[in-house]
């Protein structure tokens, strides 16, 4: 910890805008910027990027858990458009319940992951909907603990960090879209405080390097991919392939 909190604090804020400035370089000097049509699209992105990675990192708190949802006002890089995002922090070998109520979707898949998020992410546990128990009324609770509980369980070792579910959709014009919540047992009524300095100044240096990290890999990614030989020729559909074992 730094001597000077606030200091450190103010750092933190600084080295976040630091991250937003490299990520910017790396948009400007990038081969796609060029085209005019994607300039305004790429900070678009870079938006949606710093949106979701300041939410994640100085709003949720993983002893009162709440979804952030990611969908289609926050889409990137690969993402599904078809999918609905939803992702919170928790900690490893605590437990928790997932809850709510199916409407229209295709599936919900849950996954657990472990590391920092500013790190590749190591994938510890997947529920596919095909595994799931759903009762009649389309409500279902699925629980992440270290010890086997209900009819939807996973495993939550001591390295998770956080865990994402999808919800795909086929129809969209059914709405409201199915809720799902999140509470870690064992802690209700406890007292919720503010964070403290050093927690946002951690916070806030993640959400930079989140950002910096998303914004390059899917260029990077994206440009991987076109340029492989095994690349999808342009305005061709790839083969069908089963991609659920790695989250969709």
């Amino acid at each position: 910890m730094a001597d000077n909190p606030s200091r450190d604090l103010e750092q933190a804020w600084s080295d976040m805008c630091a991250s937003l400035m490299q990520a910017s370089h790396f948009v400007q000097n990038h081969a796609n910027y060029r085209a005019g049509e994607n300039r305004a699209r790429a900070y678009q992105m870079m938006a949606s990027v710093l949106v979701k990675a300041l939410e994640m990192h100085t709003r949720i708190d993983p002893d009162f858990p709440m979804f952030h949802v990611h969908d289609a006002l926050h889409l990137s890089g690969a993402d599904n458009p078809d999918q609905r995002y939803l992702q919170t922090r928790i900690r490893g070998g605590e437990s928790y319940r997932i809850w709510g109520r199916l409407t229209n979707e295709a599936r919900l898949d849950v996954q657990i992951y472990a590391g920092e998020s500013t790190s590749l992410p190591r994938s510890t546990g997947f529920l596919a909907f095909e595994e799931m128990h759903v009762e009649p009324d389309g409500t279902y609770e699925v629980f992440l603990s270290p010890e086997r509980q209900g009819r939807n369980w996973m495993d939550n070792p001591p390295d998770s960090a956080r865990v994402l579910i999808r919800q795909v959709y086929s129809d969209w014009s059914v709405a409201p879209p199915g809720e799902v919540h999140i509470d870690r047992m064992g802690h209700e009524g406890a007292r919720r405080t503010g964070p403290v300095e050093e927690e946002m100044a951690r916070g806030l240096r993640e959400a930079g390097e989140n950002l910096l990290q998303d914004v390059t890999a899917w260029a990077n990614l994206h440009q991987t991919v076109t340029d492989s030989d095994h690349a999808t020729p342009v305005n061709a559909i790839p083969p069908p392939a089963s991609t659920f074992a790695q989250g969709g």
